[in-house]
């Protein structure tokens, strides 16, 4: 497995709850094509926007939603565990 895309779709919005890349392929642009994949399907479902949660430690990830339009809306404090962290809600119009 490369990797993966976790999405569902409710009314107009695209709600992304996973993209992940095995380890030792990151960096090749691999979660960049998944992503754009994922909103192209959700394009063409008729959805106006996608929602996203991200752990604020994981900042390629975070550059990674920027670069694709999304834009950071809010924080959910203490949302993940193991480790414990933030998570940063973003959102893109499509």
């Amino acid at each position: 497995m490369l990797g993966l895309f976790a999405a569902h779709i409710v009314l107009d919005e695209l709600q992304i709850d996973n993209i992940a890349v095995t380890p030792e392929l990151r960096g090749h642009g691999i979660g960049s094509l998944l992503l754009t994949a994922g909103l192209t399907l959700a394009r063409r479902a008729d959805c106006l926007t996608a929602h996203l949660e991200v752990r604020s430690a994981n900042l390629p990830a975070r550059q990674l939603y920027l670069k694709a339009g999304f834009r950071e809306v809010g924080r959910r404090p203490r949302y993940y565990l193991n480790p414990p962290d933030d998570a940063i809600t973003m959102t893109s119009e499509l």
